[in-house]
């Protein structure tokens, strides 16, 4: 699953998706909103310039954390 917030960047990262070696889901949302995400579903997490965003990073990184 890949989270974008931003529509016309989330349109670019929906064509990346098309062309991953594995199956790809874009959602529009932010790091900060919960998804419902079943811990054992994803192998690793990556954040790319968003915590600063975030209302709490701390917050958002411990969401991982209880999913893992």
């Amino acid at each position: 699953m890949a989270v974008e917030p931003e529509s016309h960047l989330r349109r670019f990262a929906e064509a990346a998706a098309e062309h991953a070696p594995v199956p790809i889901q874009v959602v529009a949302g932010s790091a900060a909103e919960k998804r419902p995400v079943a811990g054992e579903s994803f192998d690793a997490a990556v954040f790319s310039f968003v915590l600063c965003t975030a209302p709490d990073a701390d917050v958002t990184l411990s969401e991982l954390r209880i999913l893992r």
